[in-house]
């Protein structure tokens, strides 16, 4: 059988498909593999209706569970050839539920392309929007998704998913989208009456389609007229209302805090924009912008003298978990004494501390210390949260409570930055409060903080968009990891990655030690057309013996896919003292030796700690809310972050 089997895969190598497959006729025990063959074979002769016979049978051969995927996945193909819809979406289903990771986005997004074009729109709103945070398919999912809320009438997700697809064009290069797509949510921000949405659209698309014949048309329709029609379609929608400029919310304590905060730091120069709108709704803060905005503008600008330093303070709990706070002698800034106690009111009328202690995903993990050994594993800085461990919930000190709080709270003011301010320190660097500032949230897509030193205080920008929108800011440039580990979220706006802390060995004898400190290099000692890639760089790499040493590594996004690459041929010529990397052939041989082992190790160490995770879950004892689902998350997000990175590579920018 062997023998017949050998020369039916010679046949096929020909392409002599049909002489193949007398051959494998002539096979006494039929078996996985001779099947497998008789599949490929009628395929390609376009004998669909025998192939999915074949496939049915061979699906009981099948012993593993690729074996099993890969004949649904052609099951599901071979259905849809034959008009088949309905059984190709079972097949579909069945793969997905063998598989419900990311592993299996392209079955997936085959599954919600065919349930949209047979109108099975329960099945795309189902399994679409996991879709979203995939750069391979966030696209064609959030198409799907909202064509689907606009079919189905579901208006507040209709615009919520089209609020995605602008968001996505705005973030990317606008050429790298169909106009066709574009064109398609103007239409539909147009008849869901959502004007205002339309013209920020139209405006932001402006400078590169303003010659575009289906621009113009879209540019010169009327925004404003809403025919009866529209009205009468919509009647029952209730239309989006900005929010006035202000601070409102549930809870009546946090927002007179609020207040009280802002006035008091407008008393000591503040400025706030005109725009800025906070909300409160079950303790939770958001900051928005409720006016149409087109161009950047200062959102927030706090003078150094307010901001409250760490170290001026004692902190502790009282009996019923609420915070307090007595100001030390000799203190650095106490102008900003007013501003400390005013924000001590405030967390604690949102009862914030009692919040984080029972949702700081690190608090969550008490008792089960080999997930928690696992995580910390992909972080040099373990020892920084080491310390959170406990055998269970009960045994957290309130300092640590505290502690961890504030350190998602606090940032780094250098010292000659708070002399300027009249502060005066003697350390290099004091951690200090944002107030106001630090109600907005966090986005890696955002402008972050800035430092003016002409008018020695801290700034945050508003970029153009629409009314009522909320307005970001990022706080460092930190992977989903350590904003998990440090706030208690994932960040999914992150396109890059830290690789884990690893040791590899070269094929020409180096050992890299790879880090993943944060601190960044200063992009005045980079080659000019390599500044672009500064935040990408190690701060520091040195080399004794063999031996070399690189404070970090990122695994990139699209966008600069080629930036590891790029870096490894520039640590390795820099640290190239005996002249090994002299031929290029044999530098790009070790590059690409370096980046495999980089990218296996990775993956193999988030799909460990997601398999230890799925233990954990099924057995009698399941991590708790937060820390199960969002760990669950996190491993999702680095799984499928390096699978997209090596299936689009990287090309190397040259070094000369």
């Amino acid at each position: 059988m062997s023998t017949k089997l050998e020369k039916a895969k010679q046949l096929i190598a020909q392409k002599k498909y049909k002489k193949a497959l007398e051959l494998l006729r002539k096979v006494p025990l039929e078996s996985f593999e001779s099947l497998e063959l008789q599949i490929q074979c009628l395929f390609n002769q376009k004998q669909y209706k025998l192939a999915k016979i074949r496939l049915e049978k061979a699906k009981t051969f099948a012993n593993t569970p690729q074996q099993k995927l890969n004949i649904l996945n052609n099951l599901a193909s071979v259905s849809q050839r034959l008009g088949q819809a309905g059984d190709g979406i079972g097949y579909l289903k069945q793969i997905l539920d063998m598989d419900g990771t990311l592993n299996t986005a392209n079955q997936r997004m085959s599954l919600v392309k065919l349930a949209y074009i047979e109108k099975d729109f329960k099945t795309v709103e189902k399994y679409g929007p996991l879709l979203i945070n995939t750069q391979e398919h966030s696209m064609a999912a959030l198409l799907a998704l909202s064509q689907t809320a606009i079919k189905t009438k579901n208006t507040k997700d209709a615009i919520k998913y089209l609020d995605r697809i602008v968001a996505e064009i705005r973030t990317k290069n606008v050429k790298d989208f169909n106009p066709r797509d574009i064109l398609y949510v103007l239409d539909s921000y147009h008849e869901l009456a959502e004007h205002n949405k339309e013209k920020v659209c139209l405006d932001y698309l402006e400078e590169e389609f303003k010659y575009e014949a289906w621009f113009i048309n879209a540019k010169n329709r009327s925004v404003e007229k809403k025919s009866e029609n529209v009205i009468k379609d919509f009647k029952t929608i209730t239309p989006k209302m900005s929010a006035k400029a202000g601070i409102t919310g549930e809870n009546e304590k946090t927002v007179r805090f609020i207040k009280n905060l802002k006035a008091s730091l407008e008393d000591m120069g503040s400025k706030f924009h005109p725009n800025l709108t906070i909300t409160e709704s079950q303790g939770e803060i958001a900051v928005l912008c409720n006016k149409l905005t087109t161009k950047n503008e200062i959102f927030m600008d706090v003078p150094l003298e307010c901001i409250p330093l760490r170290a001026d303070y004692r902190f502790s709990l009282d009996d019923s978990g609420k915070l307090t706070c007595l100001a030390k002698k000799n203190m650095m800034n106490p102008k900003s004494r007013h501003i400390m106690n005013i924000m001590v009111e405030m967390f604690n009328a949102a009862d914030k501390l009692s919040r984080w202690k029972a949702s700081y995903p690190l608090f969550s993990l008490a008792g089960f210390k080999a997930i928690f050994d696992k995580l910390l594993l992909a972080r040099t800085n373990a020892g920084g949260y080491s310390i959170y461990y406990f055998s269970n919930k009960k045994q957290i000190p309130d300092e640590d409570v505290i502690n961890s709080f504030f350190s998602s709270r606090v940032f780094s003011f250098l010292q000659n930055d708070l002399h300027a301010a009249k502060i005066k320190t003697k350390n290099e660097i004091e951690r200090g409060f944002i107030p106001l500032i630090d109600l907005t949230n966090h986005s890696m897509q955002a402008e972050p903080f800035h430092s003016d030193s002409n008018s020695n205080s801290l700034k945050t920008y508003l970029q153009p968009g629409e009314a009522g929108r909320e307005v970001f800011v990022r706080y460092n440039l930190d992977d989903p990891l350590v904003t998990f580990l440090s706030y208690g979220f994932i960040d999914q706006s992150a396109n890059w990655v830290y690789t884990i802390p690893l040791s590899i060995s070269t094929p020409s004898g180096l050992t890299l030690d790879i880090k993943n400190d944060l601190a960044m290099v200063q992009p005045d000692t980079l080659p000019t057309h390599m500044k672009g890639l500064a935040n990408y760089f190690p701060a520091q790499c040195n080399r004794q013996g063999n031996i070399v040493t690189i404070s970090k590594l990122v695994i990139p996004g699209k966008e600069h896919a080629g930036s590891l690459k790029t870096i490894l041929a520039y640590i390795l010529k820099q640290i190239d003292f005996d002249g090994r990397y002299t031929n290029e052939t044999k530098l790009n041989q070790e590059i690409d030796s370096i980046e495999n082992q980089i990218l296996s190790l990775n993956r193999t160490y988030w799909q460990e700690l997601r398999e230890l995770l799925d233990v954990q879950m099924s057995g009698k004892k399941p991590l708790p809310e937060p820390a199960g689902p969002l760990l669950k998350e996190l491993c999702e997000f680095y799984i499928e972050h390096i699978r997209q990175y090596t299936n689009y590579g990287g090309v190397m920018i040259k070094l000369s």
